[in-house]
């Protein structure tokens, strides 16, 4: 479990990069919109997901590693977006 362990650490990292400017960029939106609306579910989500520990088992941790990856992964996403435009 030392390898999810790591890869677990490396993706929280990532994230903490990630998140203020997601913050940022959600804060921006006109509130009450649906875009502003998603945007801080999905980051509410994050926040969220970023707390919870591995668990118990492969398995759990398993999963809890692949929700920080689909988490980082939207906020890389939303990153790029941004800086495109």
């Amino acid at each position: 479990m030392g390898a999810g362990r790591s890869l677990e650490a490396r993706l929280r990292e990532h994230i903490a990069l990630l998140l203020p400017d997601a913050e940022a960029a959600a804060d921006r939106l006109w509130r009450g919109s649906i875009t502003w609306y998603t945007a801080r579910a999905r980051l509410d989500s994050i926040h969220h997901q970023v707390k919870q520990g591995l668990g118990n088992g492969p398995l759990a941790a398993h999963i809890q590693v692949d929700a920080l990856a689909r988490d980082c992964q939207w906020l890389l996403i939303h990153h790029q977006q941004r800086e495109r435009a």
